[in-house]
């Protein structure tokens, strides 16, 4: 990264009073986890299962083929053992409020919180016969009836709840850090608000204009910039 931009970054930071984290997969990429967008996983998933990630995170594909979708979710998304990293850490550090796209939940393994969870959860599931919670892994619930992940799948809304929180920090933030994420997942890209600072940090280009743009793995530049603030 430039010297000018990374030093950017770093004041924009140390200046804000209240900057929001809005955080997509390449956050988590550093901990192992992969981008189920990315051209190999699009790849992976066709050759495996002869349709995209898209539509087999659908809900109509779900209730259609639960125990395709099931095979998809252990083999591509259910990884146990992972950790959050440096990314994450950092930021709970700092003790940012975080917007994310992502359904990991490392954030909250590395201790930041508030986390306003756009996309879901993939810890949990619950039955849809008789609403029983339970940690995701299982097809059926002990009832018999069928676990869905608390994840958003496509053709669903956003959670209220998380689509109202993070409306209303993003609304108040003096700095918007946007990472890992390339802003064409929508309706969650179009929360940021216009006018607001914005600084971008994202290995791909962003349809945005933003304060500072470093094209840098996420936890490199943020590992990097807390080092900064810290000497």
């Amino acid at each position: 990264m430039s010297n000018s931009s990374a030093e950017r970054l770093v004041d924009l930071i140390r200046d804000a009073r209240q900057p929001v984290f809005f955080g997509g997969a390449g956050v988590s990429t550093e901990s192992g986890l992969p981008d189920f967008r990315s051209a190999e996983a699009r790849q992976q998933t066709r050759a495996r299962f002869g349709v995209s990630p898209e539509q087999i995170l659908s809900a109509s594909f779900f209730a259609a083929h639960p125990e395709t979708f099931y095979r998809y979710l252990h083999e591509f998304l259910l990884t146990p053992g992972v950790e959050p990293n440096r990314a994450h850490r950092v930021l709970a550090k700092w003790g940012t409020e975080i917007v994310t796209q992502n359904i990991d939940g490392l954030h909250q393994a590395a201790g930041s919180d508030p986390v306003w969870e756009l996309h879901g959860t993939l810890a949990t599931s619950h039955c849809l016969d008789c609403g029983r919670s339970r940690p995701t892994g299982p097809i059926r619930c002990e009832c018999g009836g069928l676990l869905k992940p608390d994840i958003v799948l496509y053709e669903e809304a956003l959670p209220a709840a998380a689509l109202r929180g993070a409306a209303a920090a993003l609304a108040a933030a003096d700095l918007i850090l946007v990472a890992g994420t390339s802003l064409n997942v929508y309706p969650a890209a179009g929360l940021i608000p216009p006018g607001t600072p914005l600084a971008v940090v994202n290995l791909e280009p962003v349809p945005i204009s933003a304060e500072v743009v470093i094209h840098e793995p996420v936890g490199k530049v943020l590992a990097w910039v807390d080092d900064q603030l810290t000497t």
